[in-house]
């Protein structure tokens, strides 16, 4: 019985030790993923500010004006098929 205790007694060790491991783990990729998240976020603002551009020639005839939807601000692209 006493040999039982003892490796029950291990066994809980090692497997709270498991879920610490796992906890640390998770927070170290959980920061990482927050970190990768907001570098893209950066960059894709970055790359909007890049596109911004003021409205040309094109965007002078109302219905120009219309189809390429001159009041983004950005280069003017026609509607997707």
């Amino acid at each position: 019985r006493r040999k039982y205790r003892e490796a029950l007694r291990r066994a809980r060790l090692a497997y709270q030790a498991a879920l610490r491991k796992a906890a640390r783990e998770r927070a170290r990729q959980l920061a990482r993923l927050k970190r990768l998240r907001a570098e893209r976020d950066r960059k894709l603002r970055e790359l909007e500010r890049k596109r911004r551009v003021a409205p040309g020639e094109e965007c002078r005839d109302p219905r120009l004006r219309q189809y390429f939807h001159c009041s983004t601000g950005h280069l003017p692209l026609p509607p997707p098929k």
